[in-house]
């Protein structure tokens, strides 16, 4: 005769909070830990099958992991910026701009860059990378909104080749 099955029910759901069914196609007949990422069967154990992946080292050191800090506690993004890191960010913007409304080649901000840092300000860093991340996150959205306000107020629009 053969043996009982034993499937994840809710009971098991609400002792061990962090294992869940499995959703991988072709497991559904696993229980997957949130903890470490093992999918892993109970149909013959139950408990014990659990217990003994609570005791394996791949879940201990995903759970001391999980217990560390974070990453993103210690570069958390500023809320408040000083008056002088306003001033500094308004800088950078005015010469992107600037690169921009002249249509002078990226690369030429590098060289600006460290320009301007030797005459006036030490902490202005607005090479290539940084120029091309305000025109294109700043400025271009802000270009294609007023852009389709113009034309939703035009009657019509005619082109000439």
């Amino acid at each position: 005769m053969p043996k009982r099955t034993c499937t994840f029910n809710e009971k098991l759901q609400s002792e061990y909070t962090f294992l869940k069914k499995c959703q991988k196609p072709g497991q559904e007949y696993k229980i997957e830990c949130i903890v470490c990422g093992a999918a892993f069967s109970i149909e013959h154990g139950g408990k014990s099958d659990i217990t003994q992946h609570l005791k394996s080292e791949r879940h201990n050191i995903a759970a001391r992991a999980s217990k560390s800090q974070k990453l993103s506690n210690f570069f958390s993004p500023k809320t408040q910026f000083a008056d002088k890191e306003q001033k500094l960010a308004a800088d950078e913007g005015i010469f992107a701009y600037h690169t921009c409304k002249h249509s002078q080649s990226l690369n030429s901000m590098d060289c600006t860059s460290q320009l301007v840092r030797k005459l006036y300000e030490n902490k202005f860093i607005c090479g290539r990378t940084k120029t091309k991340s305000i025109i294109t996150n700043v400025f271009l959205p802000y270009a294609v909104n007023v852009l389709k306000k113009n034309v939703l107020k035009c009657n019509f629009v005619s082109i000439y080749d």
